[in-house]
């Protein structure tokens, strides 16, 4: 294991050899075994510039890294759900070349479900701790009180 130092601010930071075991020491001292990057867009159709360069910086770092690339769909707003933009999604990525190492199918994985949908549970259980422990609270507002508040947000940052 060949150890890389470097100094900075006063601190000291170490790298694993990556090429050789695909892991680095962090700065608080914990091993790090590999980075997985989560690329989650929105199925709202055609993926357009922004969601392109999002994934192509995702997809870099997670290279560079020696790490995976995850595709995770974001398609809890049903309402704005377009069927086949999921695989027009999938089809970009492989037409730029980019690799998925877990995701929807027809890709798969280990740590699916790849759609936020199908995590709802695990979402649930977490905010219901959160309630218990006082780390969060509900809010009873109208969906019009929200917009209301946003919209009042939005003016005083002008």
């Amino acid at each position: 294991m060949i150890l890389q130092e470097e100094k900075r601010e006063g601190t000291m930071t170490a790298a694993l050899d990556f090429e050789r075991t695909g892991a680095y020491i962090g700065r608080n001292g914990g091993l790090i075994m590999s980075v997985r990057v989560r690329f989650a867009p929105s199925p709202t159709g055609m993926p357009h510039i922004g969601v392109i360069r999002t994934a192509i910086f995702d997809w870099l770092l997670a290279r560079h890294h020696g790490g995976q690339f995850i595709l995770r769909i974001e398609d809890t707003d049903r309402t704005r759900f377009v069927e086949g933009a999921v695989e027009n999604i999938i089809e970009a990525l492989q037409w730029l070349g980019m690799d998925i190492d877990e995701g929807p199918e027809p890709i798969g994985g280990d740590s699916g479900p790849y759609f936020q949908s199908e995590r709802l549970d695990f979402y649930h259980r977490y905010a219901k701790y959160l309630l218990e422990t006082g780390r969060a609270y509900w809010c009873d507002c109208s969906p019009e009180r929200l917009e209301i508040r946003h919209y009042a947000s939005r003016k005083t940052d002008e």
